[in-house]
């Protein structure tokens, strides 16, 4: 996810001189970047055959995302260079391991603490060193001349997507994680978050990206949202907010075209700098609507060039438009039930660990919004990371908690993963042990209880044992059939014991108080 978020290795090692190319095109790719990911991708695979994972179950959860791939693997036949579009799918998959590295850790938010943690203190410090000190590194130029600051990665707008995924989790982190954590790894110290969120919003002014911008205050307001007591008490309510929220948004646009307000309000123009116009050069360019040109085949073949020629651009700069030319409409379409199954399993995430699922929900809306201006390549990217990160459904995840209790209510931290509940209790008949048990369970001590006559095994003293501590339970009185036999030789009927029960709170057997 470093070289992700930033630069491949080959280029890295290019700024300090060190240089090696593939065949002379992009298509090609460099050798360095292909051993690279093929170590990392060989380290992932690894890690995954080490854990106990259920695949036919992990699959069929996922069946929308194996359909995606499937459908990419056969669109390869009808690619212009059907072997470059296998290394790409190949690629694309090891953002998949990725993610999954993540999603089946034993504590999975802990895992994405750590990876977070080192996106926001490596790369946002070296962002504003090179960006103040070593410009021919951190500032490039636009094709039209204009000055870019890029920091750490190549381009304004990854440098803004950058600062949007770390000011996003640094936001959800420091709403919805206690000190203490739990599972979700603790709130971020202040002297780490602090000057992460300054970096952050400094970067963000320099890059000028105003669709990361849009993207990290919706997801900020999203957690100011789930943070409400009236929202947290009730966790589906959040999700018919934002429902409510986007209803009211189409009726607005289509009503009074807020988007020309909006845009007004970023400094931006109408056609979204020049973006409109080449969306329109680039749908007349579409040679088969229905499959598209094949997996991420689009730049390999003439109408690409034509297109580069004239705007000067080489990313389609939309998710949808990109997925149109590529996989047509068939591609188009799974990739929204991937989304819309995300968004199903995180609103059940809701309901068993509200922080996870507030942070679930804020993630899918981000790459939604992103995908309008900017593209989520399917392959070797961050934003398609957090996408799988809160698309993917694990039971894990998603299960309703059976014990209430151990969330200390809706929308307190509290148990985030079924592997991390406590094992269940097993019923027991207490019978008339039952005031004895709740003095228990209410924090008192159960009396010493003297062996029953004719009964075999040591006496068992509970004195100072609790329950859920693992101290020895004494088995109930009413389970045993000396207890009653003894009920009978002391002449008293069952109604004389209760009696004496309600008044003590102890079992009486033969004059000798339990």
């Amino acid at each position: 996810m470093l070289l992700a978020g930033s630069r491949f290795l080959s280029r890295w090692l290019a700024i300090v001189g060190i240089g090696m190319t593939g065949g002379g095109s992009a298509a090609d790719g460099s050798p360095i970047d292909m051993v690279a990911f093929l170590v990392l991708m060989t380290l992932m695979a690894v890690s995954l055959a080490r854990r106990n994972i259920n695949w036919p179950s992990l699959l069929g959860a996922n069946w929308t995302l194996c359909a995606l791939y499937a459908f990419g693997l056969l669109s390869i036949t009808w690619s212009a260079d059907p072997v470059v579009a296998l290394k790409r799918l190949i690629k694309s998959t090891g953002t998949v391991a990725a993610a999954l590295v993540i999603l089946t850790d034993k504590y999975p938010y802990k895992a994405l603490r750590s990876v977070m943690t080192s996106l926001s203190v490596v790369l946002l410090p070296l962002s504003i060193l090179f960006i103040k000190y070593y410009p021919e590194i951190g500032r490039q130029y636009h094709s039209t001349g204009a000055q870019m600051m890029t920091g750490v990665t190549t381009q304004k707008n990854s440098l803004g997507e950058l600062c949007m995924l770390t000011g996003l989790y640094a936001s959800w982190n420091l709403l919805h994680v206690r000190p203490t954590g739990g599972n979700n790894g603790g709130r971020l110290p202040w002297h780490v978050a602090l000057p992460v969120l300054a970096m952050v919003a400094w970067l963000m002014l320099l890059a000028d990206s105003a669709t990361a911008l849009v993207c990290l205050a919706t997801a900020t307001g999203v957690h100011f949202i789930g943070r409400s007591p009236q929202i947290a008490s009730r966790p589906t309510r959040l999700a018919l907010v934002l429902a409510a929220t986007a209803s009211s948004y189409v009726i607005l646009q289509f009503g009074f075209d807020i988007n020309a307000v909006l845009l007004g309000l970023l400094n931006r123009r109408p056609d979204l700098t020049t973006r409109v116009p080449m969306w329109e050069d680039l749908l007349a360019t579409a040679a088969n609507p229905l499959v598209g040109f094949g997996w991420q085949s689009f730049s390999l073949t003439e109408q690409h060039s034509r297109i580069f020629e004239r705007w000067q651009v080489v990313s389609v700069h939309n998710t949808y438009l990109d997925l149109y030319l590529n996989l047509g409409l068939v591609g188009l379409a799974l990739y929204g039930l991937v989304w819309l199954r995300g968004v199903w399993s995180s609103v059940r995430c809701l309901t068993a660990s509200y922080q996870q699922g507030v942070l679930r929900i804020s993630l899918l809306l981000v790459v939604a919004l992103y995908g309008w201006t900017e593209t989520v390549d399917l392959g070797v990217s961050n934003m398609y990371w957090v996408l799988l990160l809160a698309a993917i459904d694990l039971p894990i995840l998603t299960a309703p908690l059976t014990a209430r209790s151990s969330m200390g209510g809706a929308g307190r931290q509290g148990t985030t993963s079924a592997s991390s509940m406590p094992p269940p209790r097993v019923p027991v008949n207490r019978g008339s042990w039952s005031k004895t048990s709740r003095h228990t369970s209410q924090g008192g001590r159960r009396p010493r209880r003297a062996p029953v006559e004719g009964s075999a095994g040591p006496v068992v003293s509970t004195h100072g044992a609790r329950d859920g501590q693992g101290a020895p339970t004494p088995e109930p009185p009413a389970a045993r059939p000396e207890f009653h036999r003894t009920l009978a030789q002391t002449g008293r009927g069952e109604q004389s014991a209760r009696d004496d029960r309600d008044r003590t709170g102890d079992i009486d057997v033969e004059g000798t108080k339990g």
